[in-house]
């Protein structure tokens, strides 16, 4: 989890990315119903903008990874006290809603 500037603006965002090799293999059941990564832009520790990405269909392939999730550019010029916040909620194939709790803010930026 991360914050970014981008010019006069700032953006959260999170990489994700898997570890393992299924080998191509399609033809059994997969993993995950659900894998959401959920990204926040916060502002002296309050939610601002906000970005859901699900990758359970390539997290199933293992294509496509690592996957860049961020929120768009939030345009104040403000400085001091952004960071980034988030969480990972997943759903094993055929089973109930599991969740990898709340990821820790980054280090605050101007």
């Amino acid at each position: 989890m991360c914050v970014e500037k981008t010019g006069n603006g700032h953006k959260a965002a999170a990489l994700v990315g898997a570890v393992g090799d299924t080998g191509g293999d399609l033809s059994g059941p997969p993993l995950f119903d659900k894998f959401e990564v959920a990204v926040a832009l916060n502002k002296n520790g309050n939610a601002g903008l906000k970005a859901y990405c699900n990758i359970a269909y390539d997290l199933n392939r293992m294509q496509n990874l690592p996957q860049y999730c961020d929120t768009s550019v939030d345009g104040s010029s403000s400085r001091g006290g952004w960071s980034g916040g988030g969480y990972v909620k997943y759903r094993l194939h055929n089973q109930g809603e599991s969740y990898w709790g709340g990821i820790n803010d980054s280090p605050t930026i101007d």
